[in-house]
């Protein structure tokens, strides 16, 4: 087997290891408040397409982080003339994050809380598990914006 096919092959069976993790972390980061009535679609998109087109972990942490500080900025500017949060400005609904949902998400992205309470696999792909915790996160966001109501899951997947 050439050495390519190998390390493809360790990543991905290292990615399956982390696969009930990583939607069980995405279920911790949704709830709270990543919500079609908190944050807009667009914005959802918006860090999506940088985690998607990113070439490297690296370079999807630092768009991604560069986003949301940019985006805050905005918000605190527009919420000193309105007085109003909103979106990535909101504080989350429950505990374990950060000031506001932006900040949280950075925090998230750039200290790896979705790999965080499990041991990472040597080989995993970082940009890979990133991905596929943003697609188990992003799909439990964009099932609600859809059914408006939160996806039903299997037990034991929470």
């Amino acid at each position: 087997m050439n050495e390519d096919l190998q390390k493809a092959l360790k990543a991905d069976l290292a990615l399956l290891a982390l696969e009930d993790h990583l939607i069980q972390r995405a279920g911790v980061l949704y709830r709270m408040g990543f919500t079609p009535d908190r944050i807009t679609p667009t914005q959802m998109a918006a860090v999506a397409e940088r985690i998607y087109t990113a070439s490297n972990y690296e370079e999807a942490r630092n768009t991604v982080i560069k986003f949301l500080t940019d985006q805050l900025n905005k918000l605190r500017a527009k919420a000193e003339r309105s007085d109003q949060q909103t979106s990535w400005a909101l504080r989350p609904l429950t505990g374990g994050g950060k000031e506001t949902l932006g900040q949280t998400l950075s925090y998230w992205i750039e200290k790896e809380q979705f790999l965080q309470g499990k041991e990472t696999p040597e080989d995993l792909d970082r940009l890979v598990a990133l991905r596929r915790f943003w697609a188990r996160f992003y799909g439990r966001y964009r099932y609600r914006a859809e059914m408006s109501q939160d996806m039903p899951l299997q037990c034991g997947q929470e």
